[in-house]
């Protein structure tokens, strides 16, 4: 029988460098954090990013989003599906669609870390939300989508060295799949969306601040969204084959503690796991859920 090979991610690596506690909660117990606003709302974009890539009408694609929404299972799901439509139809009135060609969306690579000759034990994957070809050029890019609260010039600069661009970016330069195998990729498309600054008036009905959501994006374009061409040169791959073979040695042999790390305890508007820093216990361990698989981001099988 053939022995699967064990695979990292970019979201498990960050975890580990933000707080090896909160890496033996989410990787080792595979304990969920619970799914809030921020990353349904992300989800939703991304989901309904993907049909507008491969080609959907923004038509059908606003009643796919109503479909989805159909029965509402969290008290802001009327909020959340609003703001996806706006997003969707503020981004199809800002940009040009005919400018890309796409290859496909959701992109999985699974890749083996090569540093200095040696190939790791452990393979590195990730997933792409389009691999697409310029048309003007006849160029092929990545693109990434993401929400943000704001786009500030620090924000924008950050992406010159984003660490999760470049890993996506080195692991689909070694691809061996068809048919990227054969591919050239320039660089990344990063597409930002803001989320909304307007929120409901006293009295006014959803469908009334849905209207205004549409209006408020296709309005300010500029202010809701952000396209940005990340380019890596050939030492910036190099540098990051070594980080991802050091941080799958590490991974490998996993330290003798979890040191909880303090500093990370309030980021993000606190961490969910600190009832279990404070007092750990069986018990407590069992009000959360369990994750389906060890990394919920990956389309196939682990």
């Amino acid at each position: 029988m053939k022995v699967q090979l064990r695979v990292i991610t970019h979201s498990e690596i960050q975890c580990y460098l933000d707080c090896r506690r909160l890496y033996y909660y989410k990787y080792n117990l595979q304990l969920q954090e619970p799914v809030g606003k921020a990353l349904r709302m992300g989800s939703s974009l991304h989901a309904n990013m993907a049909l507008y890539f491969a080609g959907d009408e923004v038509k059908d694609i606003l009643d796919s989003i109503d479909k989805q929404y159909t029965s509402l299972l969290f008290s802001d799901d009327e909020y959340i599906r609003d703001i996806t439509k706006a997003m969707i139809i503020g981004h199809d009135a800002c940009y040009n669609r005919s400018e890309f060609e796409t290859i496909d969306v959701e992109v999985e690579f699974r890749v083996p870390i090569i540093y200095d000759a040696n190939t790791h034990k452990v393979k590195y994957a990730g997933v792409v939300d389009a691999v697409v070809k310029h048309v003007p050029t006849g160029k092929y890019w990545l693109v990434e989508h993401k929400t943000t609260s704001s786009i500030t010039p620090a924000y924008r600069k950050r992406l010159e060295i984003d660490p999760q661009l470049t890993m996506y970016l080195l692991g689909m330069v070694q691809n061996q799949e068809e048919p990227y195998r054969d591919m050239k990729f320039e660089g990344i498309f990063f597409n930002a969306f803001r989320k909304p600054t307007i929120n409901p008036k006293q009295g006014e009905s959803q469908e009334a601040y849905a209207v205004r959501l549409v209006k408020d994006y296709c309005g300010r374009p500029d202010f809701y969204f952000f396209r940005q061409e990340c380019l890596r040169n050939q030492a910036e791959l190099d540098e990051m084959r070594e980080f991802l073979w050091y941080r799958a040695e590490e991974l490998s042999n996993p330290p003798p503690d979890y040191a909880r790390n303090r500093n990370h305890c309030d980021s993000w508007g606190g961490c969910a796991f600190r009832p279990l820093c404070i007092e750990f216990s069986d018990e407590l361990c069992m009000a959360y859920e369990r994750k389906p698989k060890l990394h919920p981001e990956l389309n196939s099988a682990e």
